[in-house]
C-alpha cells in the first residue's frame, strides 16, 4: 500500500521502493541507537556503537536494499515494542495507542507481526504495575487496535478469494528424516 501510494504520484514503484527502504534504513539505525541509549541511561557511546553496527551490518544493508517489507516491519516492530516498554514504565493512553498503531503496521507488513502483538499483550498482562482490571483493559485495547485491521484484511481475502492468507500450515519435526 505504501509503494502504491508513492507510485500514484507518478514515481516509478521500484524507485519508490529504494527511497522508502533507504528512509526506513536511516530510521532503523536511529531507532536502534535511541533504544540502546534509553536502555543504558546516558551511555552515548553504547548508543553510537549500536547505531554504527546497524549501519555497517551486511545483512541489514542487504535487507534494506531489496523491495521487501522487512525494513518497515523492523522499524514498526521495534517502535511498537519500545512504546509498550515505555507504557509499562509510565502508563499513558497516547503511548499505548502509538504502540498499538506501530504494532498494527508491523502486523500488516508481515504475518509474523502477530508475534509482536502477542509479546506486547503478554508483557502488559505480566509486567504492568497496574491493577488486574487495568492490565486486562490495556492488553485488550492494544490487541484490538493492533489486530483488528489485519482481521478485516483476512476477512476481505476470504470473501474475495476463498482463502484468508494463501499460506499452508506445515509442521516439520526436528528429528524427521
Amino acid at each position: 500500500i505504501l509503494l502504491a501510494a508513492v507510485g500514484a504520484t507518478g514515481i516509478d514503484p521500484l524507485e519508490a521502493a529504494r527511497w522508502v527502504n533507504a528512509l526506513f534504513f536511516g530510521g532503523n539505525v536511529l531507532l536502534v541507537g535511541l533504544l540502546v541509549r534509553q536502555a543504558t541511561g546516558t551511555a552515548l557511546l553504547h548508543a553510537a556503537l549500536a547505531s554504527l553496527l546497524m549501519l555497517v551490518s551486511v545483512d541489514m544493508l542487504y535487507i534494506h536494499a531489496m523491495a521487501w517489507t522487512e525494513p518497515s516491519f523492523i522499524f514498526f516492530g521495534l517502535l511498537g515494542l519500545s512504546m509498550v516498554a515505555r507504557h509499562l514504565e509510565k502508563p499513558s493512553w497516547p503511548v499505548l495507542l502509538l504502540a498499538a498503531a506501530s504494532l498494527c503496521a508491523a502486523f500488516l507488513d508481515r504475518y509474523a507481526g502477530a508475534s509482536n502483538v502477542a509479546t506486547a499483550v503478554v508483557a502488559l498482562l505480566l509486567w504492568s504495575r497496574r491493577g488486574c482490571a487495568r492490565k486486562v483493559i490495556d492488553a485488550g485495547v492494544l490487541a484490538f487496535v493492533a489486530a483488528a485491521p489485519m482481521a478485516v484484511w483476512l476477512v476481505r481475502n476470504l470473501a474475495t478469494t476463498g482463502d484468508a492468507t494463501s499460506r499452508a500450515f506445515g509442521f516439520r519435526p526436528l528429528l524427521a528424516g
